[in-house]
């Protein structure tokens, strides 16, 4: 009789331990607490990074530069989680350097890997446009670059630029493009043609 009730008590236990830590203990979060590591690239080098990504491409020198100003610059440790499925999303992320990979739990909450992401690539932005939490875990495989963009400056700078369904598109363009085998090469074609996934404004 007691074993349903210890059975329960530590799932419900879980429950409420996950569910605070989706708000408050996010791994997110963590990342601001980290010792500084790597230098920072000047303003001039992230835009012309940023004009390379097929997200940031579309935007005017203005606002490029704006996105480059807000950005934070964070360099971590390969095995580092830099966002946990569930949690509540508060950035964006841009990969600036390394790889990282995209983990999705089973049904018994085990993380597997689905794919591997790398030099500019993003990866948070679904979260904020809808505000809902992580649709997955993003780890670290070696030692990586990032910049990020808080929701506060990504709806400030990028959402007021392009809009919110011109960037979802494009994040559902490229996503497909890089999953099917026969577009792979694609999106290397598109970055260097400096040709966006973004729909075209009416």
């Amino acid at each position: 009789m007691a074993t349903p009730v210890i059975y329960l008590g530590r799932l419900l236990t879980r429950g409420l331990y996950r569910a605070a830590a989706a708000r408050w203990f996010t791994a997110e979060t963590s990342l601001g607490r980290q010792p500084p590591a790597g230098t920072r690239p000047s303003g001039a080098d992230l835009r012309e990074f940023l004009k390379d990504t097929l997200l940031f491409s579309p935007l005017p020198e203005a606002d490029l530069g704006r996105v480059a100003e807000a950005m934070n610059y964070v360099r971590v440790r390969p095995g580092t989680l830099i966002i946990r499925e569930n949690d509540l999303g508060e950035s964006l992320f841009v990969i600036l350097g390394g790889k990282v990979e995209v983990l999705k739990e089973n049904e018994a909450g085990e993380p597997h890997c689905v794919a591997s992401l790398g030099r500019g690539d993003v990866f948070g932005e679904i979260a904020l446009l809808d505000q809902v939490p992580w649709t997955s875990s993003m780890r670290a495989l070696e030692t990586t670059d990032l910049l990020t963009l808080s929701k506060a400056d990504f709806d400030r700078v990028l959402v007021a630029a392009l809009g919110a369904g011109r960037i979802k598109s494009a994040v559902q363009v490229c996503a497909c493009l890089k999953r099917n085998p026969l577009f792979a090469d694609w999106l290397n074609y598109l970055t260097k043609k400096k040709i966006s996934c973004l729909p075209q404004a009416l």
